[in-house]
């Protein structure tokens, strides 16, 4: 795992290619739920006076404060909060990859609008920038989102196994899904190969048994 600091904030990433789509939603899961936890500490700590000095009580009524303030953010559907994979992973089941993919985008956009305005008639600019940010960095995402017939077959096979090369593994998913189900018996046959292979390789082995 490594921990990257950009801006004015920061993420967590991990080497996920093992894991299934639900594995890595329990992963993202377990953020909003650490910060419940910490919530739950400081109030228990603040209700039974555990601390006498008036700094330390002080302190811990801002942890408990801001914990709350970032829980409800860091669960807006917007990517990459975690509530937006959270959104993501709901949409895709719901409505397939590609599709919940998509829908997953669009709702991170109308997030991020509903945020600005939000945070800028409260007066709280920091999250006014941070929701632009990640809101244009979502508005990106959508735009480079694979398209129907925008590139040939052979093309988007080649951008698959290029996302594979780069680790971009929901990306690699979505083009070669699409594949599977290509006219070309090579183009599916190769296709469904890496795709039971990307499969195997997130511990979802029945689905790639079957896919072969």
């Amino acid at each position: 795992p490594e921990i990257t600091l950009e801006n004015c904030g920061g993420y967590v990433s991990y080497d996920g290619r093992a894991l299934s789509d639900k594995q890595h939603f329990f992963v993202t899961l377990c953020g909003p739920l650490f910060t419940a936890l910490l919530i739950g500490l400081s109030y228990a700590l603040l209700k039974n006076g555990a601390f006498g000095l008036f700094s330390a009580r002080y302190l811990l009524y801002l942890t408990f404060r801001l914990n709350i303030y970032w829980l409800i953010v860091n669960l807006a559907p917007l990517q990459p909060l975690d509530g937006g994979k959270i959104a993501q992973y709901g949409l895709q089941k719901l409505f397939g990859v590609e599709r919940g993919y998509r829908w997953g985008l669009f709702l991170g956009n109308a997030t991020a609008l509903l945020g600005i305005g939000y945070f800028f008639w409260t007066n709280s600019f920091f999250f006014v920038y941070l929701f632009a940010f990640y809101g244009w960095k979502n508005f990106q995402a959508l735009l480079a989102a694979p398209k129907k017939q925008t590139h040939s077959p052979f093309g988007q096979y080649q951008q698959a196994l290029d996302a594979l090369d780069q680790e971009d593994t929901q990306k690699a998913k979505l083009l070669l899904e699409k594949l599977i189900r290509s006219k070309d018996e090579y183009l599916k046959i190769r296709a469904s190969e890496s795709l039971a292979d990307l499969l195997d390789q997130q511990g979802n082995k029945k689905s790639a048994y079957a896919l072969l």
